[in-house]
């Protein structure tokens, strides 16, 4: 990302150029960006086909405080009013996209305390903190309509009060030692939340957060339609939180079928 401009000081606006990179990539058949040597702010980046976003031990994505970096747009595969939230916001987001990772020993640091306050004394809460009034970006990384993902070694921290990972209509998705370290006292922080998923790997990994750590569902609502929910298997992972280690299923969801969970801490 440095040869597309990018400034890896913490406080420079790197969107473009971060999507300047990928998109050279896809263009050329694909293959890696890289970051590294430093942190990197960004707002929304999409990913394409055939590029492996690579973040080093030494790098840090890092999500810009400012909302209106993360803008609300026109989506081909979800009807956004149907979503949950209503709200398709995010720092990485993919559709309809194949051959797509996010591999690497660094960092995507969601700057989730730029979107957070102290709950008042003498207002009933069940957590310490809240979300600002502001209309917080709720997902830190959504794919959705996507086939052949892999997310290995990378740590995610800092969430918004929103889900670390939204994987969605998605096809052959593989999450291998990955670590999500939300704050346990911010709210509706959950870890992986797959959604009528088909063939979906999560293994050897570490989930602490606030909310649930792994959701199982079949919410087709925002599809074009019905979508079963299969052949999700999660093992060798250790979770944390205040809520379900494992939630499988919510209202009026439709078919969730063959699923294992084993080895779980």
């Amino acid at each position: 990302v440095k040869d597309f401009g990018a400034v890896a000081d913490g406080k420079t606006l790197n969107t473009t150029a971060i999507q300047s990179a990928i998109d050279a990539c896809t263009k050329a058949g694909g293959g890696r960006v890289i970051v590294s040597g430093g942190v990197y702010m960004t707002g929304t980046i999409i990913l394409k086909d055939n590029v492996d976003l690579h973040i080093e031990a030494d790098g840090v994505l890092y999500g810009s405080p400012d909302c209106s970096d993360y803008p609300e747009f026109e989506k081909a595969h979800v009807v956004n009013d149907n979503l949950p939230r209503h709200q398709s916001a995010c720092m990485i987001f993919a559709e309809e996209c194949e051959n797509i990772s996010i591999t690497g020993k660094g960092k995507i640091d969601g700057h989730g305390d730029a979107f957070i306050e102290k709950v008042p004394e003498g207002v009933k809460s069940w957590m310490p903190y809240r979300r600002i009034n502001a209309p917080t970006p709720p997902r830190v990384v959504f794919f959705t309509g996507c086939r052949n993902v892999l997310v290995e070694d990378v740590t995610m921290t800092n969430q918004p009060a929103g889900w670390s990972y939204w994987i969605h209509d998605c096809d052959y998705v593989n999450f291998s030692r990955v670590k999500i370290l939300a704050d346990l006292d911010y709210p509706t922080n959950d870890g992986i939340h797959v959604n009528c998923g088909r063939n979906v790997t999560i293994s050897d990994s570490l989930i602490s957060c606030g909310d649930d750590c792994i959701i199982v569902r079949a919410n087709s609502r925002s599809l074009a339609e019905n979508k079963v929910c299969e052949k999700v298997t999660v093992t060798n992972c250790n979770l944390t939180s205040h809520s379900s280690g494992i939630r499988i299923g919510w209202v009026n969801d439709g078919v969730i079928r063959n699923c294992t969970f084993s080895n779980i801490v």
